[in-house]
C-alpha cells in the first residue's frame, strides 16, 4: 500500500499487503461473478472461463520489490513495467498450463494500452481484453486501498463508481465493451 505524492512523483509506503497477489485475484473473480450475473458473459464474444483462467495466471510472473513501511520511492524506479511481468506471465502461463490463445493474449497485453496492441492481437476478443483490463484496475483499488466498486451492466455498458479513502482515487467510469468507448470522471 501507497501514498502517491503528486508534487514529487514519490510514493510512501504506508503497509505491506498480506497475501496481496492472492487477495487481487479472488477480488477479479468475484468482479467476474458480479458480471456474470448481470449478463455480460452472454454477449457475443465473452468467455467466462477465459476471463476466469486469465485472471488465475495474469500475475504469475510478476516480481515485487522488497519495501518497508516508511520508505519514500520513485515507483518509475522501484517497479517494473507492467508489460514486463505481463510477457512473463503469458509465457510462463503457456509453458505450464498450456492456456489456449485467447487467455495468452489477456494475459500477455493486460497493461498494455489498446493503442499500443499489435497488429496481430485478435479483434475478436477486444470486449474481453477491455473488460479485463478494467476489473485488473478495479480489483488493484479494492485490494491495495479498500475501495468500494458499484459495477452495473446495461447490454454492452459498464457502469462504475469507485469510492476509496484516498479521495483522488474516486471517480465514475462508463465504458461500452464492444465499440472501446472509455469515459472517466473524477468525483
Amino acid at each position: 500500500m501507497d501514498e502517491y505524492d503528486e508534487s514529487t512523483g514519490m510514493v510512501k509506503i504506508t503497509g505491506v499487503i498480506r497475501n496481496g497477489g492472492f487477495r487481487h485475484v479472488v477480488n477479479m473473480l468475484k468482479l467476474i461473478a458480479d458480471a456474470f450475473r448481470q449478463g455480460l458473459m452472454e454477449l457475443p464474444g465473452m468467455d467466462k472461463n477465459a476471463l476466469v483462467e486469465a485472471a488465475i495466471l495474469h500475475d504469475i510472473g510478476k516480481v515485487q520489490p522488497e519495501l518497508k513501511i516508511g520508505d519514500i520511492v520513485n515507483p518509475k524506479e522501484v517497479f517494473e513495467k507492467g508489460y514486463f511481468h505481463a510477457f512473463r506471465s503469458a509465457d510462463l502461463s503457456k509453458a505450464l498450463y498450456n492456456i489456449d490463445d485467447k487467455v495468452y493474449y489477456l494475459i500477455k497485453y493486460h497493461h498494455h494500452l489498446e493503442n499500443e496492441l499489435p497488429s496481430d492481437f485478435p479483434e475478436v476478443l477486444l470486449p474481453m481484453y477491455r473488460f479485463f483490463r478494467l476489473i485488473d484496475g478495479l480489483s488493484a483499488g479494492i485490494t491495495r486501498r479498500g475501495s468500494k466498486v458499484l459495477m452495473k451492466i446495461n447490454g454492452t455498458r459498464i457502469y462504475v463508481k469507485e469510492e476509496s479513502s484516498f479521495p483522488s482515487y474516486n471517480q465514475e467510469i462508463e465504458m461500452d465493451i464492444y465499440t472501446g468507448f472509455f469515459n472517466s470522471r473524477k468525483l
